[in-house]
């Protein structure tokens, strides 16, 4: 007879007995399947130590880079890789006296004061809060008069173009044409050179008016200028050093005449009282400042044997105290990049 289909009871039985021996030896292998478990889960463990390490590397270097970035604790070096490309190291700048010094000073004074700096000679970058948002004032008329000679380079507007004073026009605090006759005539250029040497707020106006305050905006939002707000008259040292660093460096405008005219505009201007007051006569210094209640700055490049771009904003300031201020951290970055 048959049973459990194609197999009869004797072929079953043999089968109990190898069930039996296979049952027997998986009761040798099993202790050691139950080491090797352990040993990969160990193993596993131990990988899961690493990567929380990793991780916790990770946050230390994050939280580093805050401090590098937030606190300016320690400054930034460009590095040329072998490939062309460039990337920023950090560089501890715990002996770098002029930052010791700066920090000590400003505890004894009201407000608060950001500052940035770019060396051209070396690439490094240090700096104190220079991406907290602070009020522009008249430094926000340095994006304007660039985007102007942008739109000049292309042909869109003419340096040569004539303005007529309009009382529509009128603005007072800063600036020379307020003071002028209905109907006395500019050029345009002329008007770039006014926002520049005398801070002419009737200027700004009317050249805002060519360019658009949209197409200003936009020109910031390209550039990267994250708390550069013409409508809200607001930047950072950031986003003003970084202008200047391009603008000296090349990266802004098409042709050498447009950069040579912002550059003139700016130098040896009506406020010579900041960046510049105590910094020796044979330096050039293209720089722009602003000035509101409780804000005052200056922002600009120092051209001399080892360049730099630098920009000192302040808010919530005694105008007494940053008058002194800030030519005193003019002088110990000067002091500084000059011993280099």
């Amino acid at each position: 007879m048959r049973d459990y289909g194609n197999r009869n009871y004797l072929n079953r039985a043999d089968s109990l007995k190898v069930r039996r021996k296979k049952q027997e030896a998986r009761g040798r292998i099993w202790p050691w399947i139950l080491i090797a478990l352990f040993l990969l889960g160990f193993g596993q463990l131990k990988n899961l130590g690493a990567e929380r390490a990793k991780r916790a590397d990770k946050e230390m270097v994050k939280e580093n880079e805050k401090e590098i970035l937030d606190e300016g604790k320690v400054g930034l070096v460009k590095i040329e890789e072998a490939s062309g490309n460039q990337r920023l190291d950090p560089v501890n700048l715990s002996e770098n006296k002029v930052i010791l010094a700066i920090r000590t000073k400003l505890e004894q004074v009201r407000g608060e004061y950001s500052l940035w700096v770019e060396s051209f000679w070396d690439g490094e970058i240090y700096g104190i809060n220079y991406r907290e948002e602070r009020t522009a004032a008249s430094i926000n008329k340095v994006p304007i008069m660039v985007t102007f000679l942008s739109k000049e380079e292309k042909g869109e507007i003419g340096l040569s173009d004539i303005y007529v004073w309009n009382s529509q026009d009128y603005e007072g605090g800063t600036g020379i044409i307020q003071y002028d006759k209905e109907r006395s005539q500019y050029t345009l250029g002329e008007l770039i050179n006014f926002m520049g040497k005398y801070s002419d707020n009737m200027a700004t106006n009317v050249v805002i008016r060519k360019v658009g305050k949209e197409t200003v905006q936009d020109f910031c939002d390209n550039q990267g200028l994250a708390k550069t707000s013409i409508e809200k008259n607001t930047t950072s040292a950031e986003d003003m050093g970084k202008l200047f660093s391009r603008i000296y460096n090349r990266q802004i405008f098409e042709s050498e005449a447009s950069r040579q005219l912002l550059l003139d505009a700016l130098t040896r201007t009506d406020f010579e009282d900041r960046i510049a007051r105590d910094l020796p006569d044979n330096v050039r210094v293209a720089h722009k400042i602003g000035t509101q209640i409780q804000a005052i700055g200056d922002c600009g490049l120092v051209m001399g044997e080892k360049s730099y771009s630098i920009c000192i904003l302040s808010d919530r300031v005694s105008e007494e105290e940053a008058l002194e201020i800030l030519p005193y951290i003019s002088k110990k970055v000067w002091e500084y990049e000059s011993s280099k």
